[in-house]
């Protein structure tokens, strides 16, 4: 298995700032449940409530009639910008949804009562519990603790902007450690994540090799991640045109199936090393040697 692991690049989110201004308001800070979940968490009941997180509270007089709640989430304790793309749910004292949207600011009427909060950001989860009291506005600003994570496979030493790629993100801190908590086909995308720390394992699509990274996210910061997979491509091709049915086997020195495929020709992504080429083409077997040597291009034609 090939491993490769380099310093995250780093830099800041820049998104749009909200600050609750109320009139005669009291501020609190008080603390809220989170627990790690999925980017699609289960929506039939309330969330687990584990390790805790602070926020701010106001509670602001208004006219009774009037009561509503105002939410927002920022990504650290010590942070003022806040999260756009929150996913809130609210549900009241007899469990049904009042609200279900996408926003990074809920403005929301409800009569006096208890409320079950639910704020999901990428695989960052809050819930709690809100109790809003006749004649008052509660607003309050929950801390996700969460940050971005953009992963980019590539092969050293080439240039290969077309290459098809999978990378899976395992926790290896907090309480889903050791799960795949996110996944990503699209280099370069951006994952919303909980803080900790991860192990990314990086695939290309026909290859034979797996490059390995591990990083901390930190609230509030978007880590972009390198991981260079050490390996050479193979481009394999038939001479001749033909009707018949063509199945490619490629072996490494020992023997071993390293990758098949079906057709004239691929572009494979492999590891260092000798290797050998057998194309079936109806009932005729033709092979070929070949060697890869990392961050180089071999051209194998079959059928000369």
């Amino acid at each position: 298995m090939d491993a490769s692991t380099r310093p995250p690049h780093i830099r800041r989110w820049g998104l749009k700032c909200f600050t609750l201004v109320p009139v005669a308001a009291l501020f609190l800070q008080v603390s809220f449940a989170v627990a790690a979940t999925s980017s699609n968490p289960d929506t039939s009941s309330p969330a687990p409530k584990s390790a805790s997180a602070s926020g701010e509270m106001a509670i602001t007089t208004v006219q009774p009639g009037t009561e509503s709640l105002h939410l927002s989430a920022r990504f650290s304790e010590d942070g003022k910008v806040l999260a756009d793309d929150v996913s809130w749910k609210i549900r009241n004292q007899e469990n049904s949804i009042v609200y279900d949207r996408v926003s990074a600011i809920v403005q929301l009427a409800v009569p006096p009562g208890e409320y079950q909060v639910e704020a999901a950001y990428g695989t960052a989860r809050i819930a709690d519990s809100l109790t809003v009291q006749p004649g008052t506005k509660l607003g309050v600003n929950f801390v996700l603790n969460a940050g971005g994570l953009r992963i980019l496979p590539r092969v050293k030493g080439l240039n290969l902007p077309d290459l098809v790629s999978h990378s899976l993100v395992y926790a290896t801190s907090g309480m889903k450690q050791g799960e795949m908590i996110a996944s990503s086909d699209i280099p370069g995308e951006v994952l919303k994540v909980s803080a900790g720390s991860y192990r990314i394992e990086s695939r290309f699509e026909s290859s034979n090799t797996v490059a390995i990274a591990n990083v901390q996210v930190k609230p509030g910061i978007m880590s972009a991640v390198e991981i260079d997979h050490h390996a050479g491509l193979a481009k394999l091709s038939y001479a001749k045109q033909t009707m018949g049915e063509m199945q490619w086997n490629i072996a490494d020195a020992q023997g071993n199936e390293a990758l098949t495929f079906a057709g004239a020709g691929a572009s494979l992504i492999l590891k260092p090393g000798h290797y050998k080429a057998a194309l079936k083409l109806n009932d005729q077997t033709i092979d070929a040697a070949f060697d890869i040597t990392e961050g180089q291009i071999s051209e194998l034609t079959l059928g000369n």
